[in-house]
């Protein structure tokens, strides 16, 4: 058996390679939206948040959906209401406890965040399953000199009661500093207490705590189905079921049209579009009401997204995006197709992700952040090579570089050149042809969820897939992150289990891989044998799968740290690995990225 050595390869190292030093680059990836675990003994100031969701119903044959329902296993989210990007988001435990590790970002002080709660609900059959309804429930935070405080104070709750309190603060627009004032005002008992504020009266709050508690019993989101009368300024539900079911985009140029899809009135007057406030003066409705086309007015600013039919206004989405041309927002988001000549130096990338170099030489890079991945020619020069800096899905069967990526992590090269990329957000494992620049989707129906093996991976659902590989004979390998898996797609379209039970946790070496538990697997690679080698984040290893299908850890001991250079690679510490790659000569590179580690670590054998 092989001896693995663990060393550690420092910038001055002057005798690595190219070939090496482009192996290293493959790994390096940002970490700006963990889906993660509480590291303990580890602390830097506002790097973790942690709370319940929490619920406070009586047992009533009446309710259907309760609170205490969604706080186990919902997959809690922190937003920042200014841009609509998620920071972090992880699940709960059955009890309802989370914690959020705030990896590469920092919260900016007394500055309100969303911190949210979604669960597919169990009506008619079990929860989180394929159409099932879906509720949120969410509270508003914020942090100052590196403590996190909420609308209950320090000790974060997500409830009923914070639902309210946040429903009331949307409906009415209130804006960051009404909402700091708002920080406090739950004390948590049975049932919570509210302290008025000049902006929510006690009366709001008690009228639509017991509105949340209705929407619930129905089956429904609190978020979609609570609405404020713009005459009378009450709250309510909207009786006529959702009145938003979907938007064509989020995200559009000033002077352009997208289409809602809900329950309007047919008299195209009744119904009031605003963005951030702005009103929509140019807007349709087919005769049924079911769908409503709009188009941005030219005084539009990103923000809020509200839509109100008669007096009833309620909050569409927290956060659309407004792309105005000629302005940063436009340079940013829209403006994406570097001028000819242009050196990858002179241009800005905020978040690169990930690396890859196809057959020609050139470097492809993953800008998560931009939804782009560019590609640096031989000759220096940069151009963009897929996305078109809209984040959303929409593109396929066309040229990749007017597609829509929704956070491009992973990316990948087959012996042909073709281009593979791991579009998380949008679920789904994306082609680009080396030869017509045609993107397709080759895995992902696009739905969250877990689904699909031993059919067309066309038809498969994903969990954030963070990562994406190919071996010599155009198989596809990727890390199925919060399913807990590494999946194969065959050269036939098969999408199938490789590795992983989907059961977080560690177990299984020595034995089956397809029977082993693993934690988050994040990166994936694969040697020229076939065997396959998996970061399995937050188990502190890494491990690999021969082609027998047998796993076992090569790298690291289990536990969270920094130690072991020069001895066993097994006896080694990893501080929650990123990325993995393999040499020509079996040499296995490890991005030992997090938490302070900072390294690029090498098992040699």
């Amino acid at each position: 058996m092989a001896r693995y050595w663990l060393v550690t390869l420092r910038a001055r190292a002057a005798r690595l390679t190219i070939v090496t030093l482009v192996t290293l680059l493959l790994l390096i990836t940002s970490c700006w939206r963990p889906l993660s675990v509480l590291a303990p003994g580890h602390s830097v100031a506002g790097s973790y948040l942690s709370g319940q969701v929490r619920w406070q119903e009586t047992a009533r044959a009446s309710i259907l959906a309760t609170a205490g329902e969604i706080a186990s296993g919902a997959t809690v989210s922190l937003i920042d209401p200014a841009n609509g990007l998620v920071v972090a988001t992880t699940l709960t435990t059955p009890a309802g406890a989370f914690s959020l590790t705030l990896t590469n970002w920092r919260p900016q002080s007394n500055k309100p965040y969303l911190l949210e709660a979604s669960k597919g609900i169990s009506a008619g059959g079990g929860p989180n399953r394929v159409g099932a309804s879906a509720a949120r429930l969410r509270t508003i935070v914020s942090n100052a000199n590196g403590s996190w405080t909420s609308l209950t104070g320090s000790r974060i709750s997500i409830s009923r009661s914070t639902t309210a309190i946040s429903a009331i603060a949307g409906l009415k627009g209130l804006n960051a500093s009404q909402l700091q004032t708002l920080l406090g005002k739950i004390a948590i008992g049975n049932p919570d207490v509210f302290t008025p504020t000049p902006e929510i009266a006690g009366t709001e709050y008690s009228a639509v705590w017991d509105l949340v508690d209705a929407v619930l019993s129905s089956n429904r989101d609190p978020v979609r189905a609570l609405a404020r009368d713009t005459v009378t300024g009450n709250f309510a539900l909207l009786e006529r079921g959702p009145l938003l079911t979907d938007l064509s985009a989020m995200s559009a140029v000033v002077g352009s049209s997208i289409m809602l899809y809900g329950n309007f009135d047919p008299t195209a007057s009744n119904n009031l579009v605003r963005f951030n406030g702005a009103m929509a003066l140019e807007l349709t409705v087919n005769p049924t009401g079911t769908q409503l086309t709009v188009t941005v007015p030219s005084n539009a600013t990103s923000g809020p997204l509200t839509v109100q039919v008669g007096n009833l206004l309620t909050l569409a989405t927290s956060w659309f995006k407004v792309i105005i041309p000629g302005t940063t927002i436009d340079l940013v988001a829209g403006t994406t197709i570097p001028p000819a000549g242009t050196l990858p130096t002179d241009w800005p990338m905020t978040w690169p992700s990930a690396m890859a170099q196809d057959n020609l030489g050139n470097l492809l890079i993953s800008v998560s952040d931009g939804d782009v991945v560019y590609r640096i020619a031989a000759d220096g020069t940069l151009t963009l090579a897929a996305g078109n800096g809209i984040h959303g899905f929409a593109g396929d069967g066309g040229p990749a570089t007017q597609a829509q990526l929704g956070f491009p992590y992973g990316i990948a090269v087959d012996g042909t050149g073709n281009l593979y990329i791991a579009d998380q957000d949008n679920q789904r494992i994306r082609r680009v042809d080396s030869t017509t620049g045609i993107i397709t989707t080759v895995a992902g129906n696009g739905s969250y969820g877990f689904a699909g093996d031993g059919g067309v991976a066309t038809a498969a659902q994903f969990r954030d897939p963070r990562s994406v590989t190919v071996d010599g004979a155009g198989n596809l390998y990727i890390a199925d992150q919060v399913n807990q898996r590494i999946r194969k797609v065959n050269a036939a379209g098969v999408i199938t289990t490789v590795a992983g039970n989907g059961s977080g946790g560690y177990s299984g070496d020595g034995g089956a891989a397809t029977s082993a538990k693993l934690w988050m697997p994040r990166g994936v690679t694969v040697d020229g044998a076939g065997n396959l080698y998996i970061a399995d984040q937050f188990n502190y290893r890494i491990r690999k799968v021969n082609t027998g299908g047998i796993i076992n850890t090569v790298a690291g001991n289990g536990t969270w740290g920094y130690s072991g250079d020069g001895g066993p690679a097994t006896s080694a510490q990893l501080n929650v690995p990123n990325g993995v790659a393999v040499d020509s000569a079996g040499n296995l590179y490890i991005a030992d990225a997090n938490f302070g580690n900072n390294l690029i670590r090498r098992v040699s054998y």
